[in-house]
């Protein structure tokens, strides 16, 4: 007699269903959900960009409308192929608003071809979802999740229909949704006696910092935390630590000096911070236009020079975030009601359009809801674990710093991950952590 035969019949057909979902899972390898969504990825990007017109990419050489670049990452791209120049274009100004990583790796997938790079950048973008897709299952196993568990969470991710959509983007989001979950596997590797991985941690923090200036901050955040992790030696919470910091500091230290050797000043990976301050603040405030240019010419008397939403001087942009850091001291109560308005604005971008914000509220905000009403009950329950603190911190502080400046597109896609495997932890956490030495709690005495 088979399993599904003896179902009662009054559990209808829902239980049968997910009875043979489940059998598909169990017999379904990890990689053939981690394939398939790399493939359901490259052929969305092919069909988005063989019929979705976008008039506001500055064009590169090519006939077709792919052949631009968003933000001017493909152009810096392919002025390095052509000339060797860090540059928007060949003889142009040298780029401090641009950190390295993702045009060097635009560079590798694509830029090389002026007429079809954009073919090689989604088999690049789409080869980038299955790495991250991989370390999300590395850090569930590192979590106790059972096979299976760690199955449905590769199944969320391979299949998510914001994740498909934002794999076509020529934007940072998705070297940033690679390497945040690489910097915390490594590191936890570290805490776990893995000398190599405490020191890769840090070159993968510098990387993630080279790629977005984000990631400055991360190895504070995530070095604080990993003092605290319970059931750990001091000494290796300290050679963790210090090689993150360490790591990331060498990797940073070449691109300082370049900065510094260019431009004459101490730029900590890159500028942008003043230019973003004041389009966040007209955003925020309900206008849309850009209000840089009214200000910077009130202060300076004259027109600003921008290229790719960045001053082409850096002077220009520390100017103006010296004006942004007098006007949070004169306005505390707007920086708060920015800052309240962009954690939301994070999960629900509303740029280019309201439709896209209202999609992104219905598809981000029930897993959002869930893990703090899940991290509350747990807490009482006891079931909260130092590894679910440390996905939530990792997820607030992304949220908040981009909340700050311009949550107005979609850089949740860097967190989400974290944030499916945060609901997945939180769910099936046990009372009790004692004899499973991948899940250190927040409760001293059940600790290992």
């Amino acid at each position: 007699m088979s399993v599904v035969s003896v179902i009662p019949t009054e559990s209808g057909g829902a239980v049968c269903l997910m009875y043979r979902a489940r059998t598909w899972l169990e017999r379904v390898s990890a990689w053939h959900l981690i394939g398939a969504g790399m493939l359901i990825r490259f052929a969305f990007c092919l069909l988005w960009a063989a019929f979705e017109p976008s008039p506001y990419y500055a064009p590169v050489e090519g006939t077709r409308f792919f052949d631009a670049g968003s933000d001017g990452y493909v152009q810096i791209a392919r002025t390095l192929y052509l000339t060797g120049e860090y540059a928007f274009s060949p003889g142009g100004p040298p780029v401090h608003n641009r950190p390295p990583v993702h045009p060097v790796v635009m560079l590798i997938f694509g830029a090389w071809s002026a007429e079809y790079w954009y073919v090689f950048w989604f088999i690049g973008t789409a080869l980038l979802s299955g790495a991250f897709m991989a370390l999300i299952a590395a850090l569930g196993r590192m979590f106790a999740l059972t096979p299976l568990q760690i199955k449905i969470v590769l199944l969320v991710l391979a299949f998510h229909p914001y994740l498909i959509f934002a794999t076509k983007s020529t934007t940072f989001i998705m070297e940033a949704t690679v390497l945040l979950p690489l910097v915390l596997y490594l590191f936890l590797l570290g805490l776990r006696g893995r000398r190599a991985g405490a020191a890769l941690s840090g070159i993968a923090c510098g990387l993630g910092a080279l790629t977005h200036g984000s990631f400055l901050l991360l190895p504070g955040v995530l070095g604080g935390l990993g003092l605290l992790w319970p059931g750990v030696r001091w000494s290796r919470k300290l050679t963790s630590v210090g090689c993150l910091i360490l790591g990331t500091a060498l990797v940073l230290l070449p691109w300082t000096i370049r900065n510094y050797r260019q431009f004459h000043r101490f730029i900590p990976v890159v500028t942008g911070q003043g230019i973003l301050y004041w389009i966040g603040d007209s955003i925020f405030a309900g206008r849309l236009g850009y209000s840089v240019g009214p200000i910077f010419k009130e202060v300076t008397g004259r027109e600003p020079e921008i290229a790719f939403s960045g001053f082409v001087d850096p002077a220009d942009d520390a100017l103006m975030w010296s004006l942004a850091r007098k006007d949070m001291l004169e306005r505390p109560g707007n920086t708060l009601r920015r800052t309240a308005l962009g954690a939301y604005g994070f999960w629900a971008p509303f740029l280019p359009s309201e439709s896209k914000g209202l999609l992104c509220a219905l598809l981000n905000l029930p897993f959002v809801l869930a893990a703090v009403v899940m991290l509350l009950r747990n807490l009482v329950q006891r079931r909260l674990h130092f590894h679910h603190l440390v996905l939530a911190c990792l997820i607030v502080y992304f949220n908040l710093v981009f909340a700050f400046f311009l949550a107005v597109v979609s850089y949740f896609v860097m967190v989400l991950p974290l944030l499916f495997l945060l609901v997945a932890c939180l769910l099936v956490a046990p009372r009790r952590s004692a004899t499973v030495p991948a899940r250190p709690t927040v409760f001293p005495r059940q600790s290992t």
